[in-house]
């Protein structure tokens, strides 16, 4: 049944290990992870109808509608997402979101999400989007950097 879970949290939330590495740092924690897992839905949502609008049920939307909700999105929905995210990793003592040792489940949601983001395959989103968020490029370069993800990342090319 794994092999079928293709959702990150889905996937995440199945991974016993990242279920324990959670819970070992406390439930303050753990719903903090919650919580950002939440958020990364959140930061996404105006994306995900523009992109996938037939599958949201807003079929009638033209090009012209998402051109102006790109902008919209990359010029004041995502930059005032990214300030609480922003706020949010400031506070934080270890660089991960969650200020868990390691990197938690929202870590692995919320990473790969940001990378896509302004990866060039959303028209309308500044590849430059994180240039006043120097904590959210912090985290991005922390996770890419962790000696085990980089491990897994060799086993999975």
């Amino acid at each position: 049944m794994t092999s079928a879970l293709k959702e990150s949290k889905a996937v995440g939330t199945k991974d016993t290990n990242a279920v324990a590495l959670v819970y070992a740092n406390g439930p303050i924690k753990a719903a903090l992870v919650d919580s950002l897992m939440d958020f990364e839905a959140d930061l996404f949502a105006g994306l995900s109808v523009s992109r996938y609008s037939e599958r949201f049920g807003y079929s009638v939307l033209t090009p012209e509608n998402i051109s102006v909700i790109r902008k919209e999105l990359n010029d004041k929905v995502l930059p005032a997402q990214l300030a609480n995210l922003e706020k949010l990793l400031q506070k934080s003592q270890t660089g991960y979101a969650a200020g868990t040792d390691e990197p938690s489940i929202a870590d692995f949601v919320l990473v790969p999400r940001l990378e896509w983001l302004v990866g060039g395959d959303n028209d309308g989103i500044s590849k430059s989007l994180y240039k006043d968020f120097p904590c959210v490029q912090a985290l991005i370069n922390k996770f890419k950097s962790n000696a085990r993800i980089q491990a897994y990342s060799l086993l999975s090319k």
